[in-house]
């Protein structure tokens, strides 16, 4: 999939260099490295929901046949119908306007947190009375060697990535020149701080090598006797997916009009509906490629894909 999706920038880039020079040809790989990071990055956390509402229907595979993953063996490709509808829903919504945007972020994203500082005051409190998991690690460096590092790093990277999102929103912001960098700089240490105290709460409870890689927290709790938590948990991480996969399909199609706008992206993409101010086009462009990589790919490939886009943006 990555070579097909590299093969048509690549030759547009030549193209590019040949008719207007290296610097328009630079503002075009920046562009697609973004549009790729962001619309990668929303088909693998969409791929992340299905797990996580599949145990609030009572647990692994209960999802409605229509619904649930299937396998193709002859393809050898696990489908995630679920991963594709929410990404469509979500692009539905986001062509309503900003404002309810928005709105509907700032909820989910208040019941995220209120999911996240239960499972740090929740699990502190399980770890202290029960006594935290001791484990041995190797040390010294590079424990795991260099493959070992850059995984990991992957996966840090791939954490962190959508804080300039905020950017592409400038146009819609009443003062971005105050509102933007303060918006980025708080997202960022707010989400930093809760990143890491709900790491340490998590690896104290389960030995990291232990963890379910779908439902890490919830199953942490669960191991602990605490199934009921799980509830509350699922629906935070449920939250938390929806709105990070909203922010990574919000700016897409800001980006799309802007490389339109300069003339490095057909005129299809410049369409703005003149009652919500949303560019409709490319919103749903976006949500289309989006949800047929959400429904083919897996969480693996699509995340090394995303910290390879973002790396080669940064």
């Amino acid at each position: 999939v990555a070579r097909l999706l590299a093969v048509p920038i690549i030759i547009h880039t030549f193209v590019l260099v040949k008719a207007t020079g290296p610097l328009c040809s630079v503002a075009w790989l920046v562009g697609w490295a973004l549009i790729l990071e962001y619309t990668i990055g929303g088909s693998a956390v969409a791929r992340g929901i299905s797990p996580n509402l599949a145990l609030l229907f009572g647990g692994e595979n209960s999802l409605p046949t229509f619904l649930a993953r299937q396998h193709f063996p002859g393809l050898d490709v696990m489908v995630d119908p679920c991963a594709a509808v929410l990404v469509l829903i979500v692009t539905g919504f986001l062509c309503l306007g900003i404002k309810e945007s928005a709105l509907a972020q700032g909820i989910v994203t208040a019941v995220n947190v209120f999911a996240m500082l239960f499972v740090i005051i929740a699990g502190g409190y399980l770890g202290f009375k029960t006594g935290w998991t001791g484990y041995e690690v190797p040390t010294g460096y590079f424990p795991y060697g260099v493959d070992g590092m850059l995984a990991g790093s992957a996966t840090v990277f791939f954490s962190y990535i959508g804080f300039d999102t905020v950017a592409s929103t400038a146009e819609e912001v009443k003062n971005p020149k105050r509102d933007l960098p303060l918006g980025i700089a708080l997202s960022l240490s707010i989400c930093c701080c809760l990143y890491m105290l709900v790491s340490i709460v998590i690896v104290g409870l389960v030995p990291y090598y232990a963890m379910d890689p779908d439902t890490p927290i919830s199953s942490a709790f669960a191991s602990n006797g605490m199934q009921w938590a799980a509830y509350i948990i699922t629906v935070g991480a449920v939250t938390a997916l929806i709105s990070t996969l909203m922010g990574s399909i919000l700016p897409q199609p800001r980006i799309l009009m802007a490389m339109a706008r300069d003339g490095l992206l057909p005129s299809f993409f410049l369409d703005v509906n003149k009652h919500t101010q949303v560019p409709v086009n490319s919103t749903l462009a976006t949500g289309i490629v989006a949800s047929i990589l959400a429904f083919f790919m897996d969480v693996s490939q699509l995340a090394g894909m995303v910290s390879l886009t973002g790396i080669s943006c940064n």
